[in-house]
């Protein structure tokens, strides 16, 4: 048994040392490169270890790429048919619902980049549930580009459905798991990130003679941040071991709340510098920030949280 734990946390190790190597990259990493990084195989006997260990060294690197969209896939169950390759794009409703079918035009917020673009999946709610829709990239339009920090993928777009040429069943429910926990893990690697960065200022910056880290006051602070982290990864397990929504929904809010505490305290017991250029603490606000501009539903997800007899959750509730 101890063997067998010891195995399976040197190949964590391994996958979380390659996974940090490529998001190291300063470039946008096409969705080949993940494929290539044994995604397909991974996400298909641990799904757990794939998403939770690229979604957080994704946010403790900053990295661009689609690792979300390969998670909402892998969570959707699509058929063989579709390719997994770079050149499909998931369409993402802004509006309160899931799209409706005879709809001509819809907005809503795609996965991908322009130029990737080959096939659009819309996922649409119909009578036998809900099904993912594909059209050719002649289809869309491109309504805004490069206005979202850290996610140069996540575009506004108008989605003409008159191209419709096949319809795949899909799990949506089990897509939104997926980039609940994805976005969790995200969330949870930003958080740590930040704390990394805080302590390690704390241990040189000296106030009074004394390093500021010694002080009681900015003590309580980062323990206040640690405890929030601990939370989310035990929210983030509770939701690995049971399906259903809710817990999803718990452990990404849990995630929040910890970010955001790591955006009040972390920042505050650093100072001036944190506020500024110079310093990269900056870049992981923006992007958690930016997650939840993109993310806002924090009232759907306490609701799916709070309500455990709502068994249907719609795709507006986390991908709005």
């Amino acid at each position: 048994m101890t063997s067998t734990l010891d195995g399976q946390q040197q190949f964590e190790r391994a996958l979380r040392d390659s996974a940090r190597r490529l998001f190291r990259s300063p470039h946008w990493l096409e969705s080949d490169q993940l494929l290539g990084l044994g995604w397909s195989e991974l996400v298909a006997e641990d799904p757990k270890l794939a998403i939770r260990t690229l979604g957080e060294e994704h946010g403790r690197e900053l990295a661009r790429s689609r690792t979300l969209e390969l998670a909402v896939r892998a969570g959707a169950a699509l058929p063989e048919s579709v390719p997994a390759t770079a050149t499909s794009v998931i369409v993402l409703p802004s509006a309160g619902t899931i799209f409706d079918e005879g709809t001509s035009k819809v907005v809503g917020l795609g996965l991908g980049r322009p130029l990737e673009a080959g096939t659009v999946l819309l996922p649409v709610a119909g009578d036998n549930g809900t099904q993912l829709l594909e059209l050719p990239d002649t289809s869309v339009r491109w309504l805004e580009r490069g206005l979202l920090d850290g996610r140069p993928s996540m575009l506004a777009v108008e989605v003409d459905l008159s191209g419709t040429t096949n319809r795949h069943p899909c799990n949506w429910r089990g897509a939104v798991r997926y980039g609940r926990l994805y976005l969790t893990a995200e969330y949870i690697g930003l958080t740590a990130k930040m704390l990394e960065l805080a302590c390690d200022h704390v241990r040189v910056r000296h106030q009074f003679a004394r390093p500021l880290g010694s002080f009681q006051a900015v003590q309580q602070r980062l323990a206040n941040v640690r405890v929030r982290l601990e939370a989310a990864y035990a929210n983030q397990e509770a939701a690995w071991r049971d399906p259903h929504q809710a817990y999803a929904a718990a452990a990404l809010l849990s995630a929040r709340e910890a970010f955001e505490s790591a955006v009040s305290d972390c920042v505050q017991v650093m100072g001036a510098i944190a506020c500024t250029w110079e310093h990269p603490i900056h870049a992981y606000v923006r992007r958690g920030v930016a997650n939840s501009v993109i993310f806002p539903d924090e009232a759907g997800l306490a609701d799916a949280w709070h309500g455990l007899e709502h068994a249907e959750i719609t795709l507006a509730e986390v991908f709005e």
